[in-house]
């Protein structure tokens, strides 16, 4: 049985209210709208089921519960992908993509210094 704050959680929640209007509206109830904002912390208490112990409240903790954890693991998630992508060297910073041997060449080619070899090729 859901704990009276978990009725009011329910009961306050603005999608279930939406879709509950909409729920009256398709069984053609008069006046959906005002009846179910009228009676939201009833329905809320009401079974989810024909037979069912469970109510919407308790079907609604669950959802929050499960929701809860669905986030904290998406979480989790990203602040592994942050830290991948802080340690991530730019492409100008990593010395495994652009060589100091590459920039040497090209700089001796550029400058004709003297110790550059300007038949070399990359990939060499």
């Amino acid at each position: 049985m859901a704990t009276i704050a978990q009725e009011l959680a329910a009961s306050q929640d603005a999608d279930l209210l939406k879709r509950a209007t909409q729920a009256a509206q398709r069984q053609r109830i008069p006046n959906a709208q005002y009846s179910v904002e009228a009676n939201i912390g009833l329905l809320v208490s009401l079974p989810a089921g024909a037979g069912s112990t469970q109510t919407i409240a308790d079907e609604h903790a669950y959802a929050v519960a499960e929701h809860a954890k669905a986030v904290a693991a998406l979480n989790e998630a990203q602040a592994e992908l942050d830290a991948k992508r802080a340690a991530l060297a730019s492409p100008g910073a990593d010395p495994t993509r652009v060589t100091d041997e590459y920039i040497m060449h090209a700089i001796g080619v550029l400058f004709k210094a003297p110790n550059a070899e300007e038949t070399t090729t990359v990939g060499e």
